[in-house]
């Protein structure tokens, strides 16, 4: 395979990828400005460790995935409802949306109003569009790196 080959491929891969950050950044952008916001009270931060087969040596590796619990009322009824900030990783990784709501804290939620019970604790803030800004930016470096090999390969 030849460096101009491998570029273009590269740059597509990236620029797929950089697509996906997009798509990522605008959900919640779309649950932000779409979904009604309502005031609701922080229950509780559980972490799960999703535990998964890799392909090396037959090793397993931990996912943690972060889950809060929010109680809240629409029209007059009372909700109790789970929401999570849609992304995995590392405990180390999940530090950040641990940390974000403390128990009996008072914040801004937003609930689907097709569904009361379909809720996203997306804010307007870096926490909540960091990811989207990581895989864009992985992208950005594929396709960059692509070009490079696309620029030498002449």
């Amino acid at each position: 395979m030849n460096l101009r080959a491998l570029g273009i491929g590269l740059i597509a891969v990236g620029v797929i990828v950089v697509l996906l950050g997009a798509l990522q950044a605008y959900q919640q952008y779309s649950v932000l400005r779409w979904w009604t916001p309502v005031a609701a009270q922080f229950v509780r931060t559980d972490v799960r460790n999703e535990k998964f087969q890799t392909s090396i040596r037959m090793g397993r590796a931990d996912r943690y995935i972060v889950t809060w619990t929010f109680r809240y009322d629409v029209g007059g009824v009372q909700h109790e409802a789970v929401a999570d900030p849609d992304v995995h990783g590392t405990r180390a990784q999940m530090v950040a949306w641990i940390q974000r709501f403390r128990p009996g804290e008072q914040v801004t939620i937003h609930y689907n109003p097709a569904d009361p019970g379909e809720i996203s604790a997306a804010a307007y803030d870096w926490l909540t569009f960091a990811h989207a800004a990581w895989v864009g930016a992985w992208g950005a470096g594929i396709a960059i790196l692509g070009f490079v090999f696309r620029r030498f390969s002449r």
